[in-house]
């Protein structure tokens, strides 16, 4: 896999910092892609400056971080879960495994640019939309649905509840 590294105000890199005065940076997973999950970026370790406190506002920041945090743990309770099984996770824990799982399913997107090769409609959501689907999955709001019911249903998911029962 390649990276590029793009710094588009063409600035020197400064040394201090890990890849220059770059706007964004997107972690691509390979866990992700070989598990069909797309776009494979992965939300735990990208990062840009435009999700940073001062540029968002103060409910986006919080369910950004909360977001990051049920992702991490999922993380973490994925690589129990594939060598030992659920049963494995401590009951307290179950309910994060699988608010992470429906989170994760929930980022999922069709890209307009991809309708070609995935036969999928690409689709777009307000943020605000998105923000509250996202406060639902972590509020446990959306416990009762099933991976599937979110997988690339993604960030649309606000538009077919009326249609599909949401």
């Amino acid at each position: 896999m390649t990276t590029l590294l793009v710094d588009l105000k063409g600035e020197a890199v400064d040394e201090e910092l890990p890849y220059g005065p770059l706007e964004t940076l997107w972690q691509l997973d390979i866990d992700l892609a070989t598990r069909s999950k797309f776009p494979s970026v992965t939300p735990i370790h990208s990062t840009s400056s435009i999700l940073e406190g001062t540029h968002v506002d103060q409910i986006h920041f919080i369910i950004q971080q909360r977001a990051k945090k049920l992702l991490r743990r999922y993380r973490e309770l994925r690589s129990v879960v594939s060598i030992r099984g659920i049963n494995s996770v401590p009951s307290s824990e179950v309910q994060m495994y699988k608010r992470g799982e429906l989170l994760e399913s929930y980022l999922t997107q069709p890209f307009y640019v991809a309708e070609e090769l995935t036969g999928k409609k690409g689709v777009a959501v307000s943020l605000q939309d998105t923000l509250n689907d996202v406060q639902k999955i972590l509020d446990g709001s959306m416990d009762s649905k099933e991976i599937d019911q979110l997988s690339y249903i993604g960030l649309y998911f606000c538009k077919i509840k009326s249609t599909s029962g949401f």
